[in-house]
Parts: structure tokens; C-alpha cells; sequence
């Protein structure tokens, strides 16, 4: 069963574009920066989180990842506008989203 954190249509679509290994080399991107991600989506100050969303919000959404695309965007625009109490809800969604999709990633990677 398909997760509902990616769509594989996306993933698809790029196939068709570039080929498998574009499909692969684009996860495989994504997945080596998630470390590092990570680490800053912990422990890092309110502008390197922004910077990440912003970077996942493009990341994410050209692998087909809407969930997070979604909740990166809107961390992006709370840190926009210093919207720190949506932040305290929303980095946690981040997180979760995050592993939710590379998670997705992982096993769309095996099959890919």
C-alpha cells in the first residue's frame, strides 16, 4: 500500500522525465541531507530552521512528499513573519513529517 506520505505519481512523472536514475539520485540527495536537516530542525536557532523548511519545501515537493511540503511551507512563513508560538506546534510537525517521508523515500528508493 502506497503511503500517504508520498505520492508516487511524482516520483513517476520524474521517471518519465529522466529516468530511473534521476528518480534515484534525486532521493538519494535527499536523503543524505536529512542528517544534518535533523540536527538543525533540533537543535538549530529559528533562521536555520527556516532555511531548511524553505529547502524542504522545494526538496519535498519535487519528490512528491505533500505532507511535508505542507508543513515546511507553513514553518517557512511563520519564521517569515517570527511567528514563534505557531513555531513551538509546528517543528514538531516538521519533525514528524520528515520521518514520515523519509521513511516513504527509503522504500520508494528499493523499488525505484
Amino acid at each position: 500500500m502506497p503511503s500517504p506520505a508520498l505520492d508516487p505519481a511524482r516520483l513517476e512523472k520524474l521517471a518519465r522525465l529522466g529516468g530511473r536514475e534521476l528518480v534515484v539520485q534525486l532521493i538519494d540527495s535527499f536523503l543524505e541531507q536529512a542528517p544534518a536537516r535533523r540536527r538543525t530542525m533540533d537543535a538549530g536557532t529559528i533562521e536555520e530552521i527556516g532555511q531548511v523548511a524553505h529547502q524542504l519545501v522545494a526538496g519535498a515537493g519535487q519528490l512528491g512528499a505533500g505532507p511535508l511540503c505542507d508543513v515546511a511551507r507553513s514553518v517557512d512563513e511563520s519564521v517569515r513573519r517570527g511567528d514563534r508560538a505557531a513555531l513551538s506546534d509546528q517543528i514538531p510537525q516538521l519533525i514528524h513529517a520528515h520521518e514520515e517521508a523519509l521513511a516513504a523515500l527509503h522504500g520508494a528508493r528499493e523499488t525505484a
